[in-house]
């Protein structure tokens, strides 16, 4: 049975910040703490405070998410080793969030299957199934956190979502789905762009916004998959300038 998470996981936090939002940074070993995140400071004190009724995002779901990052950066980078490292904490993470929070919602129970596949891909080294089945357990958590208090909008983490898809469906050279995966980035963003605007500002959400535009009107996958990088990295810029830090659940 892996360790619990502790200084640890305040490393690899930073890692996935700076890595998973931007391919050209693939280090996985950094570090964020594994408690709660604290309250709000500096850019996060314009940020509207949760309720009485409204609790913080459970530490092991935000360690599932670090940890399915983490193992998505090691299969980018090739690194197979590193990511059958990552798996027993990611399948601790999950363990201890369903017992915690006795989740028996189909969410919970699509992550354990993700969590499978993608252990199953990384043992056999396939590279595509695994980057999918990564970066569809990022998203999974995601969706688990938010009823919680996330300290940004769910879907400032959706862009990322997508935007690694994006990459992966280039990559693949599946063509039959960049076009929906990139109006789905369009629509999500086209949500969240007010709260953006009003916590980033002006200059950057347009910044971002061009970036969307560029993945929207390009058919070519080797094109797409620089254009994604591109948004990505812009993405992790707008991150930074919300929460002071370049991955507030990271």
């Amino acid at each position: 049975m892996p360790s619990r998470p502790g200084l640890k996981v305040l490393l690899l936090a930073s890692a996935f910040a700076l890595g998973c939002e931007a391919r050209s940074q693939l280090g996985v070993d950094g570090g964020a703490s594994a408690a709660a995140p604290a309250a709000p400071t500096g850019a996060l004190s314009a940020l509207p405070p949760a309720g009485p009724s409204v609790t913080p995002v459970p530490p092991d779901l935000l360690n599932a998410e670090i940890y399915a990052g983490n193992v998505y950066l090691a299969v980018d980078a090739g690194k197979w080793a590193r990511a059958t490292r990552e798996l027993p904490d990611l399948e601790q993470a999950v363990r201890e969030f369903r017992r915690e929070t006795l989740g028996q919602s189909e969410d919970v129970q699509l992550l354990d299957e993700t969590v499978e596949r993608l252990r199953a891909a990384v043992a056999g080294q396939e590279r595509i199934d695994a980057l999918r089945a990564a970066n569809e357990a990022t998203l999974i958590t995601t969706n688990l956190a938010e009823p919680y208090a996330p300290l940004v909008p769910p879907d400032v983490d959706r862009l990322g979502y997508y935007g690694r898809a994006l990459q992966i469906l280039a990559e693949s050279n599946d063509r039959a789905k960049l076009t929906a995966e990139a109006a789905e980035l369009a629509r999500t963003w086209a949500g969240v762009k007010p709260f953006v605007v009003q916590h980033a500002g002006v200059a950057l959400a347009e910044r971002f916004e061009a970036s969307v535009r560029a993945l929207e009107k390009e058919q070519e996958p080797s094109r797409l998959e620089d254009l994604a990088s591109a948004e990505l990295d812009e993405l992790r810029v707008v991150r930074h300038a919300i929460t002071d830090t370049p991955r507030a659940l990271r």
